[in-house]
C-alpha cells in the first residue's frame, strides 16, 4: 500500500507496474481512498451535531420546570404558558395545553430544518425526509407517549442538564464514518470506472497493449494524488466538485503514467 501511495504521488512512471499487482490488492487500496473522502462528511456530521446541541441549549433555556404523571406534562408553574421558538436547525414548540396537534407540530418542519416538541401527551419529532429515516422509522416522524419508560422520568431540569453536558461519543464517529463509507467507495468506484472507460479509449487509440482490468488498476492508482487535493480543497470549499477534479485529475495521471508502454506492432 505504501509503495502505491509513493509511485502514485512522486513517480508517476511507475504506475503502470501497479498492474501487475493482485486486483483484490486494489480493491483494498480504493477503500483506502473511500475513507478518505469520507472524512469531510464525518467532519460535516459533527458540525452539524455541534450545531444542533447549540441550538438545542439555547430552546432549554426557556422551558419551564415540569414532570410527567399519568402520561401528562404537568408544569410546577401552572403561571408559565407554551411557546414555539425557532432556531437555525429547529423549530420546537412547547405545548402544555395541548392546543396544537401532532400533525401542527410536525407540520412546522421546513427544508433541512427539523421540528419537534412537547405537546400535553406526547413528544413528536419530525426529520427532514429521507430514505434513512424512512427505513429506520417507517416514515419522517417520531412519535412517544410521556408513559414510555424512555420519558417517564424526565424533567424539565434534567433535559436542560443533559443537554448541555451532551458529548459526540467516539463510537459515533466510526459509525459514522462506516455509514458514509459505502456511499463515498460506490461513488469513487463509478468515478473511476467511467473514467476508465474513456482512458481505455485512449489506451486503444495509441495502441498499448494494456487490457481493461489493467487500464483500471492503473487508474485505481493514478486516482490517489486527485483524491487528496479534493480533500484539502473540500476543507476550505465546501461545494468544490470533487467528482469532476478526481476525473479529469486522474485522466491526465493516467496519460503520463503510461507513457512508456509497450506499443502493438
Amino acid at each position: 500500500m505504501i509503495q502505491i501511495i509513493k509511485d502514485s504521488m512522486i513517480h508517476f512512471d511507475r504506475i503502470k507496474e501497479i498492474k501487475k499487482l493482485p486486483f483484490s490488492k486494489l480493491i483494498g487500496y480504493l477503500l483506502l481512498l473511500s475513507l478518505l473522502m469520507a472524512i469531510p462528511l464525518a467532519a460535516q456530521v459533527n458540525r452539524v451535531f455541534l450545531d444542533i446541541k447549540q441550538d438545542s441549549i439555547e430552546i432549554a433555556n426557556h422551558l419551564p420546570n415540569f414532570h410527567f404523571n399519568d402520561g401528562k406534562l404537568v408544569l410546577e408553574n401552572s403561571q408559565k404558558e407554551g411557546f414555539i421558538y425557532q432556531t437555525d436547525s429547529i423549530i420546537f414548540t412547547f405545548d402544555p395545553e395541548g392546543k396544537r396537534s401532532v400533525s401542527d407540530i410536525a407540520s412546522d418542519r421546513l427544508g433541512n430544518v427539523l421540528s419537534a416538541g412537547f405537546s400535553k401527551d406526547k413528544f413528536i419529532v419530525s426529520f427532514p425526509s429521507s430514505e434513512l429515516t424512512h427505513t429506520m422509522l417507517g416514515s419522517n416522524q417520531l412519535v412517544i407517549d410521556y408513559d414510555n419508560p424512555m420519558l417517564a422520568q424526565l424533567t424539565g431540569k434534567k433535559i436542560r442538564n443533559e443537554i448541555k453536558n451532551s458529548q459526540f461519543p467516539i463510537w459515533m464517529y466510526l459509525i459514522v464514518i462506516v455509514m458514509v463509507l459505502y456511499p463515498s467507495f460506490v461513488n469513487l468506484a463509478i468515478t473511476l470506472f467511467t473514467v476508465t472507460l474513456i482512458a481505455n479509449i485512449y489506451s486503444h487509440l495509441l495502441r498499448y497493449k494494456n487490457g481493461f482490468i489493467d487500464n483500471l488498476k492503473i487508474m485505481i492508482a493514478c486516482a490517489s494524488l486527485p483524491v487528496i487535493l479534493a480533500l484539502l480543497i473540500n476543507t476550505f470549499i465546501a461545494d468544490f466538485d470533487s467528482n469532476l477534479f478526481i476525473t479529469l485529475g486522474s485522466f491526465f495521471i493516467f496519460t503520463q503514467a503510461i507513457k512508456d508502454e509497450q506499443k502493438l506492432v
